[in-house]
């Protein structure tokens, strides 16, 4: 919005404000007369309805007297009837007056046009085609008093004009009475009304229409004024010792009078920029001839930083040379304390195999004694079968002796006899073997006994032998690792040499090319040295154009 209006002169800006008043001014004004017109009809229809109380009233009066049997009904009706004909009230230049429908819209009264009583009307409609009656009949079945507008023809008049009517109803006989007014007299008065309200706009608008002008010329001369100096200025003709006239108390006046110090310090600088001028010129000469010599300086350095560049070249190719010897043997003795180290893996490992072979060898002569005992007890026992199958042989010799003896009666038994005497031969027999059997296990056994000796005593030999080329390999490779150490000290202090040479060749270069750029700068310093000076001398001639 700020943007848009900056796109506009102040003047116009003043003349948009002008616009926008008296829109805003028209705008309240046609709320004005829309509020002051739903007034004036409430006032009028309020005014109706008062009315419509008074013939109420009188309906009231007569329908009483009746019930009191004063006069009959009917007569009651017609005298009702004929005082509210008679009834007249103004309305600003009009006389109006009451007409009386029944239930079903049929007329009963009408002072104006009695050629209306009797007909029924509730299908009368306005010159638009509204049945204002049927309205008011359909109101009057939810309420006993309302309002419609419809538009009728008003004497004296050639076009429809529009009306407000009013209705109260009177159950006790089943009327409707109704009044009202003509709308052209309120919409004159608003007329009236907003007629004066345009003039008092209108007079409002030139008057501020005048204060615009002035306000604009205000504004538009000191501003006038002050652009044609900025343009003198901006043009190199102005001549800084006019001032802008300090008048007034407005925003301007301190424009102008910060214009003013802002000239002022123009003024200062244009003298102290002549003054610089020439003493920049000075300057830039003797600066000329002070690069000139630094060239000079600079490109001996240069020379010199060569010789010392191709000197530290040489230096870093020996000391990377050492570095990568001394990387290789570091190498070397890793490979070889990493063989050494598995070396030593491997010996404890045999070391572990015959521990448990010691110990498999302790446990196997322990059950070959074991085995030696439960033989010799086993030929215990087969001693004393041998001899329990030796008595039972005896046994059945006898008890075959007294089968014979028997008999008949003792054959039977002298076959079971003989049977026994069998089993208790092969038992004999069979012990014989087993004898003999055990008697080879026990000195198979003791020989086994006597070689697991043997084998005990070389396991320990051979690991007590193992355990001496352990602590052996253990200190090979820790003089391994110590040698690996030190290659790798070596090593690394040749890569820090190499790094070190490195950087001082880096060093070297960089100073080599900051001697190249000092003399490529001392030239361009010279060049610009010349420069300055001309510029100086430009400035000096532009400053000059100022009148201070």
């Amino acid at each position: 919005m700020l943007s848009l209006l900056r796109q506009l002169a102040i003047q116009s800006r003043l003349w948009l404000i002008l616009g926008l008043t008296l829109l805003s001014l028209v705008l309240v004004g046609l709320l004005a007369v829309q509020q002051e017109r739903r007034a004036i009809l409430a006032e009028k229809d309020l005014k109706l309805q008062q009315l419509l109380e008074l013939a109420h009233t009188t309906l009231e009066h007569h329908y009483q007297r009746a019930r009191r049997g004063e006069i009959s009904e009917q007569q009651a009706r017609t005298e009702a009837f004929e005082l509210i004909r008679a009834f007249r009230y103004t309305t600003d230049t009009d006389r109006d007056y009451f007409w009386i429908l029944d239930g079903q819209g049929t007329m009963l009264m009408h002072p104006e046009q009695p050629e209306l009583v009797g007909r029924n009307l509730a299908g009368l409609k306005d010159p638009n085609g509204f049945a204002f009656i049927a309205d008011m009949l359909a109101q009057s079945r939810s309420s006993q008093g309302g309002n419609t507008s419809y538009v009728w023809n008003k004497p004296g008049f050639t076009n429809p004009v529009g009306k407000l009517a009013r209705y109260q109803t009177f159950p006790q006989w089943n009327l409707i009475l109704v009044n009202g007014i003509y709308l052209d007299t309120v919409n004159a008065l608003l007329w009236r009304h907003s007629l004066a309200l345009l003039t008092i706009v209108l007079i409002g608008a030139g008057i501020t229409a005048v204060l615009i002008l002035l306000v604009a010329s205000s504004i538009k001369r000191p501003l006038h004024d002050m652009l044609v100096r900025m343009r003198e200025i901006a043009d190199g003709d102005g001549d800084l010792t006019h001032r802008l006239p300090l008048e007034g108390r407005d925003e301007i006046m301190h424009i102008n009078r910060a214009f003013n110090r802002f000239i002022g310090k123009i003024q200062e600088l244009v003298k102290e920029a002549h003054q610089s001028s020439l003493s920049v010129s000075a300057a830039a000469e003797e600066l000329s001839a002070v690069t000139q010599q630094s060239a000079q300086t600079v490109r001996q350095q240069s020379q010199e930083t060569d010789q010392v560049a191709t000197a530290m070249n040489e230096m870093t190719a020996t000391v990377q040379e050492v570095a990568g010897n001394a990387t290789q043997a570091a190498g070397a003795a890793r490979t070889a304390s990493e063989q050494t180290q598995r070396g030593q893996g491997r010996l404890k490992e045999t070391l572990q195999t015959l521990s448990d072979l010691d110990a498999s060898i302790e446990n196997t002569a322990v059950t070959l004694e074991r085995l030696k005992e439960g033989t010799e007890n086993i030929g215990a026992i087969m001693e004393v079968i041998s001899n329990v199958a030796e008595q039972t042989n005896l046994l059945a010799l006898n008890a075959a002796i007294e089968a014979a003896r028997a008999g008949e009666h003792g054959r039977g038994f002298a076959v079971v006899a003989d049977e026994v005497r069998n089993l208790a031969a092969r038992t004999q027999q069979s012990t014989v073997e087993i004898r003999d059997t055990i008697d080879r296990l026990v000195k198979e056994a003791e020989a086994s006994f006597v070689a697991m000796a043997a084998s005990r005593k070389q396991a320990a030999a051979t690991v007590s032998h193992a355990r001496e080329t352990s602590a052996a390999l253990d200190e090979v490779a820790s003089a391994i690792h110590h040698i690996a150490d030190m290659n790798t000290q070596i090593a690394s202090a040749a890569e820090q040499q190499a790094a070190v040479a490195d950087e001082i060749n880096r060093n070297v270069v960089n100073i080599n090319e900051l001697s190249d750029q000092t003399a490529e700068g001392a030239a361009h310093t010279t060049q610009a040295s010349e420069e300055l000076a001309a510029l100086a001398e430009k400035l000096n001639h532009q400053v000059s154009q100022f009148r201070t």
